[in-house]
């Protein structure tokens, strides 16, 4: 069987003109005038703190999550000592001369045995980290508590239940 070579297919978005890069507005078409409105955008809530450094990591099978931007931003170094503790579903870290364990190289974080097993974190969870340099504080929060804080403002955004 010979393979027949097929024509190229038509770009998906139309070519780019100076017109469109200055900020100008295209007009349709001849023959094909829209009575289409513009889309609509959402309007976005403004940032209420600017101070927090958002990362995400997974956790391994060993209990290490890796938080490169988030601790670049703490400026913690290898080898100080970190404090965990669990308040209201959120893992809480601090620098502590007594802390639990040290942080390794590269932001390697080691999560306590009993801080994975009090929230509920597997290895392969994803973990949104919330680093807040002016506290000295990195903030973990597991997916359970995720979906927790969240529910409402889905519910919302999905106009109220399930679909």
């Amino acid at each position: 069987m010979r393979s027949v070579p097929l024509p190229p297919l038509p770009p998906l978005l139309p070519r780019l003109t100076k017109q469109d890069r200055e900020g100008g507005s295209r007009k349709p078409r001849r023959g094909r005038e829209s009575s289409r409105s513009p889309l609509s955008l959402p309007q976005l809530p403004e940032l209420s703190r600017r101070d927090v450094v958002f990362g995400m990591s997974s956790l391994d099978c060993g209990g290490r999550i890796t938080a490169w931007t988030a601790m670049g931003s703490l400026r913690w170094s290898p080898g100080d000592r970190i404090r965990f503790s669990v308040r209201d579903g959120l893992i809480v870290a601090t620098v502590d001369s007594l802390g639990h364990r040290e942080l390794g190289q590269h932001g390697v974080l080691l999560l306590p045995v009993e801080v994975r097993r009090a929230c509920l974190l597997e290895a392969g969870d994803r973990i949104l980290l919330a680093a807040l340099p002016t506290q000295q504080r990195l903030i973990l929060h597991p997916p359970a508590t995720l979906a927790t804080l969240t529910a409402a403002l889905h519910d919302t955004a999905t106009g109220g239940g399930a679909r």
